[in-house]
């Protein structure tokens, strides 16, 4: 965590370090000194307690949470001192700590349904301290802390949130008594919590599932919520009118995850949005304008790869750094061959390689601008013009062959749309709405049992099958319980038809069948996020899944008999974030993984041995080709010639 001063742009002191694992969640409280200190919750189920003045954390984590702490909110108990709420992710619970004994008070707050997603504090008509949560079952609830019981029945009118109940913040009607905004499925909506009633219709207008939501006061003195969403908007509500003001678009690159509120110098209002950009933005919401140079810690490193083959046999990769370059390299030799614009001032979000039909390579590049261009890597040169009509970020491009044996380019975006494009034609051949909530976070290319194409596109907690031929939606909906959908591999079944393998945030394996639905029962033993899923055979020639959990370890299953083969593969400290299969010279498969804790491991699935490969930095992904592993780190590209690495060693 980092300390900015938003006046002069600059960070203060040095970063807040201790978590193991990412920051969920920061709340602020006074200190019986009167100086403030900070609560932060990690993905380490950690509450830490820190003094930003000095920058030390203050006595011993307060753990007893299960699983990362994403919410947190600080309220005053009857004797006025602080306390803190805290829980969320796959946790159903709210804990009530005291970060002055570092004791945990109380029961557990917990309710039916799904993890707790958001928490926000308020007044009761009496003028003690009231909790509402909202979860995954798309309800909110309303607790009192001080009895550790839930007041009344949840908040769920039949105009209710379809989705998990994201954010949650409070405001003061014109009557004085408390109200709630809440958001997740593109909408905000407000609540009168002592009634249990929704006021006015819902607040719509983005294009992607809501992320944060935020009050501040207009210079009238009356109330106005700040919702940001993953189409990159902020929008500005004034919720006695049930009206929208203002929007403006962030600049961000993806979504916007956070937006807070702070006063300027003269007393007026400012905002800071927040996104996986590493990246906070200052805005003035009267008028709509950035203020000053954007915060950040970031470092410039590639952002995405792909490898591809060159008229003369030897094969580049094109990496794109965050800039509006891309450039290509011979990972042999680490030297760069040609550099090449973008077209885009904005980020590469994804590439694709795909072959053009005199039968040399092509790049598809989708840039944080919302479009896709085409680029001759041999050229350097941009073919055609850019592909354009998405309404939010790209999160995802693949290719796939058509019927007359030409490629297509799919796009997946954040405004929930697919797109087909005919790269030769430089056109759009068709569009369809994938009627998720939220973005389309992934999608991946299989075969049908007649050889055609298929597109499974992943969002929310939901599977959907599509012909790109047709535009059409196949089959039934593919959804489970739990939390979204992280990762997602093809394999073929027994009798010779595809099935799909998808790891989810409720920590949980499903086998699907595209045609028809799920088979079988879940595969369960991880107890954090299945990150990433990788196929492989097995000596007998039948498939093997190898998953990566956030729970620092790899499990290997037979998809057939739905059976974990032998224990987990552990050493991992910290998330497992990636995990790719390579053939070793023997001819016997082995898995590369990847974690935050700067190490990537090479592991032999039958002997269960592994080969540890320490880095100076995180590592993010994994990809294989042409017997190179290529590791994403937060400063770059490592290339790792896998024949070189033992992949027998203990």
């Amino acid at each position: 965590m980092r300390i900015w001063n938003p006046a002069t742009g600059t960070q203060e002191g040095e970063p807040l370090t201790g978590h193991d694992g990412g920051v969920r969640s920061v709340a602020v409280f006074t200190a019986p000194d009167g100086t403030p200190r900070l609560a932060t919750g990690g993905d380490d189920g950690r509450v830490r307690i820190w003094n930003p003045a000095t920058g030390t954390q203050e006595g011993e984590p307060l753990t007893g949470h299960t699983n990362w702490v994403k919410v947190m909110v600080v309220f005053a108990a009857p004797d006025g001192t602080p306390r803190l709420a805290a829980g969320g992710g796959i946790a159903r619970s709210v804990r009530i700590w005291n970060p002055a004994t570092g004791t945990q008070e109380g029961e557990l707050l917990t309710g039916p349904g799904g993890g707790v997603r958001s928490v926000a504090v308020f007044t009761a008509p009496d003028g003690t301290p009231r909790l509402a949560t909202g979860g995954d079952d798309g309800r909110v609830r309303i607790w009192n802390p001080a009895t550790g019981t839930q007041e009344g029945e949840p908040l769920t009118p039949l105009t209710g949130h379809r989705d998990e109940v994201n954010v949650m913040a409070v405001f003061t009607a014109p009557d004085g008594t408390p109200r709630l905004a809440t958001g997740s499925d593109r909408a905000v909506r407000i609540w009168n919590p002592a009634t249990g009633t929704q006021e006015g219709e819902p607040l719509t207008g983005h294009d992607g599932g809501m992320r944060s939501v935020a009050v501040f006061a207009a210079p009238d003195g009356t109330p106005r919520i700040a919702s940001a969403s993953n189409d990159q908007m902020v929008r500005i509500w004034n919720p006695a009118t049930n009206a929208q003001e203002r929007e403006f678009f962030t600049s961000h690159r993806g979504g916007v995850r956070s937006v807070a509120v702070f006063a300027a110098p003269d007393g007026t209002p400012r905002l800071a949005t927040a996104a996986g950009d590493e990246v906070v933005r200052i805005w003035n919401p009267a008028t709509n304008a950035s203020e000053g140079q954007p915060l950040s810690a970031r470092k410039v490193g590639e952002n995405t790869a792909a490898v591809f083959i060159t008229p003369d046999g030897t094969f580049r990769r094109a990496l794109a750094d965050g800039s509006k370059e891309g450039r290509g390299w011979n990972p042999t030799t680490s030297a760069q061959k040609g550099k090449f614009f973008t077209g885009s001032d904005d980020w590469v979000d994804a590439a694709v390689v795909f072959t053009a039909p005199d039968g040399t390579p092509r790049l598809a590049i989708a840039t944080g601008d919302r479009a896709v261009r085409i680029w001759n890597p041999a050229t350097g040169t941009q073919e055609g013009e850019p592909l354009t009509g998405h309404d939010g970020g790209m999160r995802s491009v693949v290719v796939f062959t058509a019927p007359d044996g030409t490629p297509r380019i799919a796009s997946a975006s954040n405004d929930q749309m697919v797109r087909i494009w005919n790269p030769a034609a430089d056109a759009q051949e068709r569009e369809f709405f994938t009627q998720y909530h939220d973005a389309v976070r992934w999608m991946v290319v299989f075969a049908a049992p007649d050889g055609t194409p298929r597109l499974a596109t992943g969002g929310d907690r939901a599977v959907r099958i599509w012909n790109p031929t047709t535009g059409t939606q196949e089959g039934k909906l593919l959804t489970g319980p739990g939390g979204g959908v992280r990762s997602v591999a093809v394999f073929t079944a027994p009798d010779g038809t595809p099935r799909l393998a998808t790891g989810g945030d409720d920590g949980r394996v499903r086998i699907w069948n595209p045609t028809t639905a799920q088979e079988g029962k879940p595969l369960t033993g991880h107890t954090n996020w299945v990150r990433s899923v990788v196929v492989f055979t097995a000596p007998d020639g039948t498939s093997r899944l190898a998953t990566a959990s956030d729970d620092r370890t790899v499990r290997i299953w037979n998809p057939t008999t739905g059976a974990q083969e032998g224990k987990p593969l552990t050493g991992h400290t910290n998330w497992v974030l990636s995990v790719v299969v390579f053939t070793a010279p023997d001819g016997t498969p082995r898995l590369a993984t990847a974690s935050r804790d700067q190490t990537v491991r090479i592991w032999n699935p039958r002997t269960r041995t592994g080969y540890v490969l320490p880095l100076t930095d995180k590592v993010h992904n994994l990809k294989v080709s042409h017997g190179l592993l290529l590791a994403r780190t937060s400063s770059g590209y490592l290339v790792i010639d896998v024949s070189s690495v033992p992949t027998d060693a203990a």
